[in-house]
């Protein structure tokens, strides 16, 4: 199979149709190096990462970073402030054994007023527009759950490329994202294209959606040779319009809860900590992500059992009303929780 690449309009490089993720802190450091080395070596040629993945940033390195000319890194602050994140770039620099980073994104953004302070003067976007004057860092991005929030980052001119949830179960970016990001010439990638394995019933499809969308670069969690084969060889496949067309048609007899995945009902984790939202910790924004998805199609074996195990605590909720108060999209996020409760036999 050959590896297909795009060439990205505002970046302009010229980038693997699959990208590397790197939730990989529970991993061994044997198994990064196989799952890396085997990536780089089907011809995938971006990692994207987060200096707020802990090790992930080391674990590469000591992977792959004597292959350091065969691949763009993208990593990533959840700092808002200047001081702090330049600290964190110079960090990052430290820990990757290089005076370059191809790009430099402002992270997890779930609140509009998070990426104001990003934005203020001060804020974690100055610290990454003196980083590229000095070249420590080649291009600035933004990463989040928020379209409303992003959107503010990206009118500002100086984002490039942003990554955001995308998948056939929150499709919502083909309204919002995907032609804000054209409108305005920045980069788009999308995370969590397979909802952390809950859609793997129908990888092929699912995938193949992404990968025939208006979307530039799909990032996928690929920690196995059966994974990186598989979606190496889906990305390779030229998408044709008929194609994006009958796709587009399934995927528009899905219901949609409304639910963006921001994870404020559940819980918010800013630099301070964590607090929980929901008193009992019910995983509501994957209850909300999958609900139409499970009633037209149902779920694999192993993600039905991690289905049924959200639906056990679910039954937990005693409708204190803690998620709906705090939603921005005034959900009627018990409903859901209930009906699921009552589906799940």
């Amino acid at each position: 199979m050959i590896m297909r690449y795009k060439k990205l309009k505002r970046t302009g490089f010229k980038v693997s149709a699959v990208a590397s993720g790197s939730h990989i802190q529970q991993m061994s450091q044997e198994q990064c190096n196989i799952a890396y080395n085997t990536a780089l070596d089907h011809g995938v040629n971006l990692i994207f990462t987060s200096a707020a993945y802990m090790v992930a940033e080391a674990k590469i390195t000591a992977a792959v970073g004597d292959r350091r000319k065969e691949f763009y890194i993208v990593s990533t602050t959840d700092y808002r402030d200047a001081e702090h994140a330049s600290k964190q770039i110079d960090e990052s620099l430290k820990i990757f054994k290089t005076d370059y980073i191809d790009i430099y994104n402002i992270g997890g953004i779930r609140k509009p007023e998070i990426i104001d302070q990003a934005l203020a003067p001060g804020g974690a976007l100055e610290a990454l527009l003196e980083a590229k004057k000095e070249g420590k860092i080649g291009h600035i991005g933004v990463t989040g759950h928020r379209p409303e929030a992003l959107e503010k980052a990206i009118k500002t001119g100086h984002i490039e490329c942003a990554l955001f949830v995308f998948n056939w179960a929150l499709q919502n970016p083909l309204q919002d994202m995907l032609p804000l990001c054209k409108e305005y010439n920045v980069d788009t990638f999308c995370m969590r294209p397979l909802e952390d394995g809950m859609l793997d019933n129908h990888a092929e499809r699912n995938l193949r959606f992404l990968f025939s969308s208006p979307l530039d670069i799909v990032v996928s969690g690929m920690y196995t040779p059966e994974v990186i084969d598989y979606n190496v060889a889906l990305a390779s496949k030229s998408p044709t319009k008929t194609e994006w067309e009958e796709l587009q048609l399934q995927a528009r007899e899905l219901g949609w809860t409304g639910c963006r995945k921001c994870g404020l009902c559940l819980s918010w984790r800013e630099m301070t900590g964590t607090t929980t939202t929901c008193p009992y910790a019910i995983n509501s924004p994957m209850i909300m992500t999958l609900y139409y998805y499970r009633k037209k199609y149902g779920l694999s074996p192993n993600a039905e059992k991690r289905w049924r195990e959200f639906i056990g605590v679910a039954k937990k909720c005693d409708d204190c009303g803690k998620c709906e108060a705090i939603c921005p999209y005034n959900l009627p996020i018990t409903k859901y929780i209930h009906n699921a409760i009552r589906e799940t036999p």
